[in-house]
């Protein structure tokens, strides 16, 4: 799986997210936008498992608080996310 849009999916977690780390390491784009319960620690651990990511959306994400050069450290392939 390299590309995966679960925008609007109010149901995503961070545990949905561990899962996703753990089992999509090549993923390349992901859209959570609109996903009100993943938060920093489950991007933090997205960040571990899926190292790929070039292109990852988080508008609206409102459990996460991180800035744009926190998001950047964690994710040097993103050029620019969108953050809320």
């Amino acid at each position: 799986l390299q590309t995966l849009d679960l925008s609007g999916c109010i149901n995503i977690t961070d545990a949905s997210i561990v899962r996703l780390a753990d089992g999509c390491p090549m993923l390349h784009s992901l859209d959570l936008s609109l996903c009100p319960h993943v938060t920093d620690a489950g991007i933090i651990r997205l960040s571990e498992g899926c190292p790929k990511i070039q292109r990852l959306r988080l508008y609206r994400c409102r459990g996460t608080t991180m800035r744009r050069c926190m998001l950047q450290e964690l994710f040097p392939h993103v050029s620019l996310p969108i953050i809320p």
